[in-house]
C-alpha cells in the first residue's frame, strides 16, 4: 500500500477532481417560489456578461480609518501569579488584564474580552435579543466602517472578532499574532466604544433565521440543540430559542435598543494568552484599552437569579421531530448543584460520570450490540449556584426508549448500592489524568479555567488543586456521590419522538442484569 501513495499519484487523483464543469446551486426559502427549479435552471443556463460601471472605486483602506480610542492609560497596579506565570495588571479606568506570555502554541495569540454580566445580566422573567449576539453584533461594524471596510483593513492578518455569551460575562474573542496584535486590540476597543448599528446584518440575520427555523424540528438532534439548555433551566427564557413569530419581529432599532446599553455596561476584563512580548502587549493595551473611559457597571436586573434544574417527575417530557421516523431520543438527568465554592465535588463527579458513561456503553453498545452510543455528561455552573446536573442520554430507536431508562436506573441504583472496584476507578483515573495533563498544554484550557478571576481570585485558588480533584478519589467517596446525587425522585427524564409516534417511554419496570443476560443469549 505504501507505493501507492506517492505525491504523484495524489496530484494526479486531485486533478481528476477539479475535471470539467460542475454546477450546483441550492436555492433555499421561507415561502414557497412558484416554478422554482424551472426559474432557477434558466437562470443557470443564461449568459454571464459582466456589468459596467457598477462597481463603487473605493480607496485603500488601512487600521488608521478606525477610530482613535483616546490618550494612552496608565497602569494602576500589577500582581504576579507566580504559580501560574500569569500577571494580573488594573489600569487606571479600572480595566483588568490578565496576562500569560508562553511558547505553548507557537506564533498564536488568544484574545478575550469579558464585559457586562451575560446570562446573569438577563430578565428570567422574559425573553429577550441575547439570541442576536451571534448573528449579527460583531458584523454590525465600528464606527464609519462596515463589515465590508473590516474586511478590506483586516485582509491578510490574523485579525477577527467572535462573539460569545458565557454565564457571567459578554465575550468578544480572536485568534491572532504578534505583528497583528496592537491592531487586534485597537480594533476590539473601538468595537465597545464606536459601535456602528448596520441595519444590513439585521436583516440577514432575521433572514436566515426564519429560512432554517424548520430545520430545528427535522431531528432528534436538532431538537435538543433548540431546547435542551432551555429546558434543563427550568424553562428559563433567558436560554429559549425563539419561536418563528419573534425572528421575524426582529427590527434594526430593537436590536440596537437591546445591544448598545451591555455595550457600554462595565467593567472589562482583557485576556491574553499565547506567543508575545511582555512588555509590548503592555503598551499595546495601554494605547488601546487603557484609552478608554472607566466604565461603569449597570443596575442589577431585579429578579436575575440563578437558574433552576427541573422538578423530578415520574413521567418524561416528551417532545417531537419531523425527521426519520427510526429515529428518537431519550435523556434522564439528575440534579446536583453550582458555584465556586463546589467545584473541587463537581471535578470528582466527572469520575461519577465516566464510570457511569462507560458502564451504559459497555451495556448498549458492547453486549446488546446496539448502534447507538449513549453520552454521560456533568454540567456545574461555578457562575450560578444552582442549576448544575448529571445527565445521560442517547439518539436511540423509538422501541428502545424504555429500555434506555431501565439500563440508566440499572446503572445508578449499582453506583449506589455498592462501591466500584480498584480496577474500574484506576481505568477511569488514568485517562481523566492523561486528558487533564494534555488539555493544560494549551492556552484555551488556562483561559477558560481563568475567566473572571481578575475579580474574583478564589478562581486561582481553586485551580492549585485541579489534577488531584480529578484523580485522587476512592470508591467509597465515588459511591457517596452517586447516593447524594443520582436519587430516584429527583431524576427528570426527556423523550424526543417522531411525530405521531404512540410509544409512551413511560414504562418503569425494572431491568436486572438476567434481563440483560436472557436478552444476549
Amino acid at each position: 500500500m505504501r507505493d501507492l501513495y506517492t505525491p504523484e499519484r495524489l496530484l494526479s487523483s486531485t486533478r481528476k477532481l477539479f475535471e470539467g464543469t460542475a454546477t450546483r446551486a441550492l436555492l433555499t426559502s421561507p415561502v414557497v417560489v412558484d416554478q422554482g427549479k424551472q426559474r432557477l435552471a434558466t437562470a443557470l443556463d443564461a449568459d454571464v456578461k459582466a456589468a459596467n460601471g457598477v462597481r463603487v472605486k473605493q480607496a485603500q483602506l488601512g487600521f488608521d480609518a478606525l477610530p482613535k480610542i483616546g490618550k494612552k492609560g496608565k497602569i494602576k497596579s500589577a500582581e504576579k501569579i507566580d504559580r501560574f506565570d500569569v500577571e494580573k495588571i488594573i489600569l487606571q479606568n479600572g480595566v483588568h488584564v490578565l496576562l500569560f506570555p508562553n511558547t505553548a502554541e507557537r506564533s498564536k495569540i488568544m484574545v478575550n474580552v469579558r464585559f457586562g454580566k451575560g446570562y446573569s445580566g438577563l430578565s428570567p422573567n422574559q425573553e429577550s435579543l441575547v439570541w442576536t449576539g451571534a448573528l449579527a453584533l460583531m458584523a454590525s461594524g465600528v464606527g464609519d466602517l462596515g463589515q465590508e471596510e473590516l474586511d478590506k483593513i483586516t485582509t491578510g492578518r490574523r485579525i477577527g472578532l467572535g462573539f460569545d455569551v458565557d454565564n457571567d460575562a459578554f465575550e468578544i474573542k480572536a485568534d491572532t499574532r504578534a505583528a497583528d496584535l496592537e491592531d487586534q486590540l485597537h480594533l476590539m476597543a473601538a468595537k465597545l466604544k464606536y459601535p456602528r448599528w448596520d441595519a444590513a446584518p439585521v436583516v440577514r440575520a432575521r433572514a436566515a433565521s426564519l429560512i432554517g427555523y424548520d430545520s430545528f424540528s427535522a431531528s432528534p438532534q436538532a431538537v435538543l440543540q433548540r431546547d435542551l439548555e432551555w429546558l434543563v433551566r427550568g424553562k428559563d427564557p433567558r436560554w429559549k430559542t425563539p419561536d418563528k413569530e419573534a425572528f421575524s419581529a426582529l427590527t434594526a432599532d430593537d436590536f440596537k435598543k437591546f445591544w448598545e446599553p451591555i455595550l457600554e455596561d462595565g467593567p472589562i476584563e482583557l485576556m491574553i494568552f499565547g506567543d508575545y512580548n511582555r512588555d509590548e502587549a503592555i503598551e499595546s493595551v495601554l494605547k488601546t484599552f487603557g484609552a478608554l473611559k472607566p466604565r461603569e457597571a449597570r443596575a442589577i436586573v431585579p429578579g436575575a437569579t440563578s437558574p433552576e434544574f427541573p422538578a423530578g417527575k415520574a413521567g418524561p417530557e416528551i417532545l417531537v421531530h419531523k425527521g426519520d421516523k427510526d429515529r428518537a431520543a431519550a435523556m434522564v438527568a439528575w440534579p446536583t448543584g453550582g458555584g465556586l465554592d463546589g467545584v473541587r465535588e463537581s471535578r470528582k463527579l466527572e469520575v461519577l460520570v465516566s464510570i457511569f458513561n462507560d458502564r451504559m456503553f459497555e451495556i448498549l453498545r458492547s453486549k446488546e450490540g446496539a448502534s447507538y452510543s449513549p453520552q454521560v455528561v456533568n454540567s456545574w455552573p461555578v457562575e450560578f449556584q444552582t442549576g448544575g446536573y448529571i445527565s445521560a442520554g442517547s439518539q436511540l430507536t423509538p422501541d428502545n426508549v424504555d429500555r434506555f431508562f431501565n439500563v440508566a436506573d440499572l446503572i445508578a441504583n449499582d453506583l449506589r448500592q455498592k462501591p466500584v472496584s480498584e480496577d474500574e476507578l484506576k481505568r477511569i483515573v488514568e485517562p481523566l489524568r492523561q486528558l487533564i495533563s494534555r488539555a493544560s498544554s494549551g492556552n484555551s484550557f488556562w483561559m477558560s479555567q481563568m475567566e473572571g478571576a481578575s475579580f474574583n481570585p478564589a478562581k486561582f485558588q481553586v485551580l492549585g488543586t485541579l489534577l488531584s480533584d480529578y484523580t485522587v478519589i476512592t470508591p467509597a467517596e465515588v459511591q457517596a456521590l452517586a447516593q447524594k446525587y443520582l436519587v430516584d425522585s429527583t431524576k427528570w427524564k426527556l423523550v424526543i419522538l417522531p411525530e405521531g409516534d404512540q410509544v409512551a417511554a413511560n414504562d418503569n419496570r425494572p431491568l436486572s442484569l438476567a434481563d440483560i443476560k436472557s436478552n444476549q443469549q
